[in-house]
């Protein structure tokens, strides 16, 4: 690509508020060749790798015994209808709205109410069999705050999204690179290291990262 259609494609996406569309030419040598694996063995045991946990059991038995484990009460989570498999949610959750007050201190109320929220459940996009790392994707009836503030983040993944690598995904029309508001990419749970180069988990977001196949 030229030095002047990259910008003026940088240009165009910042002026309408979205990513530009990958091209739809085959990127060639940007996809690795590497050799055929087992992609969903290889995602559980790089994503085990990476501190997350993930799990083969019906969507609903899977998150009923998690709430269980970790006696979660308050809840955020994606419509119902934008998690595959998820029928029914364990007797005795309050969702807790992602719906921002637009008065200052009902505002403040309602972001100290976070405080209390133990779980958040949401879908996802896409998965790296290479990193054990999944793609999610903020927008209407899928709040982004579900997967980042909740202490627990159950994530329910459909077997056939998973790629080998981002490179892979990127390169697939499923992509939908120019959708939504927002893109993470999350590799086990949050962590950092900043403070004596100790590995401290759930600093900055999710402590516990959960996976459900589908």
């Amino acid at each position: 690509m030229e030095r002047s259609e990259f910008l003026a494609r940088v240009g165009t996406a910042q002026a309408a508020a979205i990513l530009p569309d990958h091209p739809s030419e085959d990127p060639g040598q940007w996809v690795p060749d590497l050799p055929d694996v087992d992609l969903v063995g290889r995602f559980i045991e790089m994503a085990g790798k990476m501190a997350a946990e993930v799990h083969t059991a019906p969507v609903d038995d899977a998150v009923g015994e998690l709430v269980e484990r970790y006696g979660a009460g308050n809840y955020m989570s994606w419509d119902a209808d934008r998690i595959d498999g998820l029928d029914r949610l364990p007797e005795g959750l309050r969702r807790i709205t992602t719906e921002t007050p637009r008065g200052a201190e009902g505002r403040a109320e309602h972001n100290a109410g976070y405080m209390d929220c133990q779980l958040g459940i949401t879908g996802a996009e896409a998965a790296f069999a290479e990193t054990g790392t999944i793609v999610v994707r903020s927008g209407p009836g899928q709040p982004r705050m579900a997967s980042l503030v909740p202490l627990v983040h159950i994530a329910v993944l459909r077997k056939d999204r998973i790629f080998r690598s981002a490179s892979h995904w990127a390169a697939d029309p499923s992509a939908r690179m120019s959708e939504g508001s927002n893109v993470v990419f999350i590799t086990g749970p949050s962590k950092t290291a900043d403070i004596e180069s100790i590995v401290t988990l759930g600093v900055h977001g999710p402590k516990h990262l959960h996976i459900v196949l589908v």
